[in-house]
């Protein structure tokens, strides 16, 4: 990563800011969304963090299954 594109503080907080909360948090929303608390609850919102969630469960049980009953 180069510091040589940013020319302002803000600019590095922005692309900080949402590389967190794409790789952390998996919700789609802007910074502007989140400050002015205009985050809407829909499907689009949250898509990455149900289905993330979704696929994290079933593994957990499949290896537990696979872990308890192997014959």
């Amino acid at each position: 990563m180069s510091f040589a594109q940013y020319t302002d503080v803000n600019d590095i907080k922005q692309s900080g800011y949402s590389k967190w909360r794409s790789i952390l948090l998996r919700m789609n929303y802007s910074g502007m969304d989140y400050q002015y608390h205009q985050i809407k609850l829909n499907y689009q919102t949250f898509r990455y963090t149900i289905w993330r969630s979704i696929n994290s469960w079933t593994i957990i049980i499949l290896m537990i299954i696979n872990t308890f009953y192997i014959d």
